[in-house]
């Protein structure tokens, strides 16, 4: 009995540090360009997103457009978009993908019919710049 509980507590702490890791390593900025017209081009021009856990702010030229919170477990990030003229009601969340300096997400759920914003800048590849 006393393994398992030590087993489970070794488990426990080192989950904890691949979490911090991951976040850790995600901490700054990255940029990316969309130049495709999904939603009639409005989202066309440079894109950044800068994180500082547990926050992040989403800018387009520049402008903040979105402020919230991140929350990552293992490869899984969730955003809970908090202010801003795109923020989305409800949280999205991605797997999160870096490599190098190259990040990337993809969709596992996004439900608000009014976050295509959301969807569609996280659909693109970013480069960290900082």
């Amino acid at each position: 009995m006393k393994r398992l509980a030590i087993v489970a507590s070794v488990a426990a702490v080192l989950g904890l540090a691949s979490l911090a890791l991951a976040a850790g390593k995600l901490h700054g900025t990255y940029k990316t360009t969309i130049t495709s017209g999904v939603a009639g081009g409005v989202l066309m021009g440079p894109w950044t997103i800068k994180f500082a856990r547990p926050d992040y702010t989403v800018s387009e030229d520049g402008i903040v457009e979105v402020r919230g919170r991140y929350a990552i477990r293992g490869h899984t990030i969730s955003f809970h978009d908090r202010t801003g003229r795109d923020a989305c009601p409800g949280p999205g969340r991605y797997t999160v993908h870096l490599a190098g300096r190259t990040l990337h997400f993809t969709p596992l759920s996004d439900p608000s019919p009014n976050c295509l914003g959301r969807r569609t800048v996280l659909a693109a590849i970013f480069t960290r710049v900082g």
